[in-house]
């Protein structure tokens, strides 16, 4: 069974100053400028990118001003701001600040038909146990992420009821201020360890979603070849999207993060939500940061999933049942210079990354008003399917052995391939394939 909801308003047959999303009649085309007579809506769609790409620029820059170029007492203010959010505050860790009326706004709409974003439910997820929903690929950004599980644009919640799914992210997605609560209202957290297990012993439902490659597949993330009702689909599904701990560290933007329901992507963070009952899940971009290094748009997806399998080990602890999710579409967004593994270059953003924390693929896609450069991601529709559940029992820790998650890991990679295998026809070339690649640093 695959169910898909509500397709986008924009038609792939129009050409882009009809309002089309089809890559191969606007960027891919001849043509350089955006014309002037696109739809107003095509405007607002184009303008929610553009201010969710500066929104965290501004937070620091907020931050900056009222430190040293307002008055006395704005400098308190934000001196007590940073002080509770670097010493007390616990959002990101203990399944974020979700608020609903944020995530359901008409803004998240244009953003996921931007692209446009479809989600594709392939069975049914009873919400009687937790979950731990694995993202692949990272892509430069995870955007189809960020639609399908830090927004009500897609329906999750109605796909999937009682499923209550957190998105985890790098931690160091909440250290800026201010956009650390957005991201927290918006429902994202943390991905570290603990993070997973507070989650996932929440009850049942309780889930997470991971990007399983990190930004360091983001480096080989290369191009190939409306609303879209995650709550419709999977009703009553409670999904926690996890990001690094990072994102919360910026003033200001870590209360947009937190409102959106984002957490921290820790191991506390899993765990803590993971515990909060029936339903509560969380979504895990497992690859992470490092896979970005690998999101070029190419036939060959390339998955660093191969020695990653921390996650399998907080299912265990929890019982949590493990959900493969592929996304095609999310590695042609964006272009990125060629990096192959061994060249200089590579080298130099594997250095990087270990620094930062962060990896840094050189990439480009559109601007505002014309085709060729830019940070805006290019119009490329992506399709997100939900495949079944790998049941896992629950075990105490010290019966978890590393020849049964090497069992389950297995099972889960198996189980990705077969959804890729099963969709890729419908989404590009026939002959498309991922491999799964080691981690380096580990």
């Amino acid at each position: 069974m695959t169910t898909q909801v509500k397709p986008s308003l924009v038609t792939d047959e129009v050409n882009e100053s009809k309002g089309s999303s089809n890559p191969s009649t606007s960027a891919s085309n001849d043509r350089i400028f955006a014309p002037l007579n696109i739809p107003w809506y095509r405007r607002c769609q184009t303008l929610t990118l553009v201010i969710w790409w500066l929104s965290p620029w501004y937070c620091l820059y907020l931050t900056f001003h009222l430190l040293f170029f307002d008055r006395w007492y704005s400098t308190i203010c934000i001196l007590l701001y940073m002080a509770w959010m670097y010493l007390f505050r616990t959002f990101p860790k203990t399944g974020g600040h979700r608020q609903q009326w944020l995530r359901k706004l008409i803004w998240w709409e244009w953003f996921s038909d931007y692209f446009p974003i479809h989600l594709h439910k392939t069975c049914d997820l009873p919400p009687d146990r937790p979950y731990i929903f694995g993202y692949h690929p990272h892509g430069i950004i995870a955007l189809g992420a960020f639609g399908n599980f830090a927004t009500e644009a897609t329906g999750f919640e109605k796909l999937f009821p009682g499923i209550n799914a957190r998105f985890l992210v790098l931690n160091s997605n909440f250290q800026i201020p201010f956009y650390d609560l957005f991201l927290t209202m918006m429902g994202l957290c943390d991905a570290s360890k603990e993070s997973c297990n507070y989650i996932l012993k929440q009850g049942k439902g309780n889930s997470i979603v991971l990007v399983l490659g990190g930004s360091k597949e983001a480096l080989d993330a290369h191009p190939s070849s409306k609303y879209l009702g995650f709550e419709k689909l999977f009703p009553g599904i409670n999904a926690r999207f996890l990001v690094l701990n990072s994102n919360f560290q910026i003033p200001f933007y870590d209360l947009f993060l937190t409102m959106m329901g984002l957490c921290d992507a820790s191991k506390e963070s899993c765990n803590y939500i993971l515990k909060q009952g029936k339903g509560n899940s969380i979504v895990l971009v497992l690859g992470g940061s490092k896979e970005a290094l690998d999101a070029h748009p190419s036939s060959k997806y390339l998955l660093t999933l191969k020695n990653r399998k921390g996650f399998v080990k907080v299912a265990l602890t929890n019982g949590a049942s493990l959900v493969p999710v592929f996304s095609f579409g999310e590695n042609d967004l964006y272009d990125q210079v060629p990096n192959p593994r061994g060249s200089k270059l590579r080298s130099l953003q594997m250095s990087l990354q270990k620094m930062m924390g962060y990896s840094l693929p050189l990439f480009h896609g559109r601007g505002i008003f014309q085709y060729k450069i830019g940070l805006l991601p290019n119009r490329h529709p992506i399709n997100t399917y939900v495949d079944e559940p790998i049941e896992v029992p629950k075990l105490a820790p010290e019966l978890i052995t590393s020849q049964l998650i090497d069992e389950y890991h297995t099972k889960y990679m198996d189980a990705l391939t077969h959804l890729f295998d099963t969709h890729k026809a419908k989404h590009g070339d026939v002959n498309s394939s991922i491999v799964f690649v080691d981690d380096p640093s580990r």
